[in-house]
């Protein structure tokens, strides 16, 4: 016998199929239980369609876990509340992967229909997609608008044990919402778990109406597996399995809220405060969660500033005042990580606070002492110690400077240019001579009076 389920009416149809008189209240209960359900795609990059599936589960808080039809295993479904089989899927990759499991499964890839002998094999007739639809009949209303815009949707002639929730607009044969009760005769085999097929197609779902989600909703809550104690609930990690009017729930301990149908610790980083955000990462730091908000913490090495963890040796934000460290001439800011300091550049040295050259004559060597001034010379520094250079026209003699010209100290031998009778000492810069006096001339090598014969 084929039982229909009715649109808007109370009480319960056989062997308990979805109808659509379950509250959303119980339907989110049922679904808050710390399950896993396993979503079965075409790609990891969801469609339009999947993700608006996914999107509506996640809002149940459930557990999601997505696999592509090539990579998903029959041993993905162990543990799960319950699979779903995307239209996306290629048929061929799925093939019977999960038609003998004993967990509820929902088929919305006709080509499936058949894998999972929920239809008869022949396409076109047991089993197909109709175009342009945007109702379905769902007695007692003839027409329900379950789209906001035409759609394909997929249908299935399932047998006789079947339940039929809804079928295509003047079509009572072709169902597009059908269900098989556990150890029901289906095409070929009795279903091991609940089966059922949802016609929802491409992005059908991105446009389905309140009454089109309802639909949905109530064959999630139908897949889900009754308990008539918490016993036969999974128990959740940081919780307490609960069974409440035969469905599963779950109950935080203390210490612990819930996120996405788990129970994870009130100071979980990963899933702070009730929003159940993810904790950023902060450079230098380790992020918190207070139970309510996300807050960090600064790293050995690491201090507080302005809202973010700066290296004890970081110039920009040194010591608990987070000054900003000058840079000086020749050298280099440095942070010791309460104060600021600096260190010379290569050719250079400390001198109180600064970096000064090596060759600083004002600064030069370790105890950087000024180099004093010399006359007719340039005072220097080896880097360790001061010097001097004589200027141009003048030479060393005796450690000092004297200008080329000197006839104290003449040429590099420094010698005294002697003194000449009525004449005066020269020096050229190398050698010693005279000039005579006026009124006298050179006569012999010396200076004789200029009336005098030679």
């Amino acid at each position: 016998m084929v039982v229909v389920a009715v649109l808007g009416q109370t009480g319960c149809v056989e062997d308990g199929p979805p109808t659509t008189v379950e509250t959303e209240t119980r339907d989110q209960r049922s679904l808050a239980a710390g399950s896993q359900l396993l979503f079965v795609v075409g790609s990891a990059t969801l469609s339009a369609g999947d993700a608006a599936i996914q999107a509506r589960l996640l809002a149940k808080q459930v557990t999601v876990i997505v696999r592509t039809a090539t990579a998903a295993q029959t041993s993905d479904a162990n543990g799960k509340a319950f699979v779903i089989i995307s239209d996306s899927v290629n048929s061929a990759d799925v093939n019977t992967k999960f038609r003998d499991v004993v967990v509820p499964v929902m088929c919305m890839e006709n080509a499936l229909f058949d894998d999972m002998r929920m239809t008869g094999t022949t396409s076109g007739t047991d089993f197909g997609t109709a175009a342009n639809q945007t109702a379905l009949s769902l007695p007692p209303a003839a027409n329900t608008t379950v789209v906001t815009a035409p759609q394909s949707f997929a249908w299935g002639v399932p047998s006789s044990a079947a339940v039929k929730i809804a079928t295509l607009s003047g079509d009572a044969n072709r169902a597009a919402v059908f269900s098989y009760t556990s150890g029901a005769t289906m095409v070929g085999g009795s279903a091991p778990g609940r089966r059922l097929g949802f016609f929802a197609t491409g992005s059908t779902a991105t446009t389905l109406t309140a009454a089109g989600w309802k639909l949905f909703d109530d064959a999630v809550q139908w897949l889900v597996p009754g308990c008539s104690s918490s016993a036969q609930c999974p128990v959740p990690t940081n919780g307490t399995a609960t069974c409440v009017g035969s469905l599963c729930g779950v109950a935080c301990n203390a210490g612990s809220r819930l996120c996405g149908g788990s129970c994870v610790p009130t100071n979980s980083v990963s899933s702070c405060g009730s929003a159940c955000v993810a904790c950023p990462a902060t450079p230098n730091g380790t992020p918190t969660c207070n139970g309510s908000v996300c807050g960090f913490t600064c790293n050995a090495g690491a201090h507080l500033c302005g809202g973010f963890c700066a290296s004890n040796s970081s110039v920009n934000s040194c010591g608990s005042s987070c000054a900003v460290c000058p840079t000086p001439p020749n050298g280099t800011a440095t942070c010791n990580g309460s104060v600021c300091g600096v260190a010379c550049n290569a050719g250079s040295h400390l001198c109180g606070g600064s970096c000064a050259p090596n060759t600083s004559v004002s600064a030069c060597g370790p105890s950087c002492v000024a180099c004093p001034a010399i006359p007719n010379g340039t005072p220097t520094c080896n880097g360790s110690a001061c010097g001097f250079t004589c200027n141009a026209g003048s030479h060393l003699c005796g450690g000092s400077c004297v200008s080329n010209t000197s006839v104290s100290a003449c040429g590099s031998s420094c010698v005294a240019c002697p003194a000449t009778a009525n004449g005066t000492a020269t020096c050229n810069g190398s050698a010693c001579g005279f000039t005579c006096n006026a009124g006298f001339k050179v006569c012999g090598g010396l200076c004789v009076p200029s009336t005098n014969a030679c």
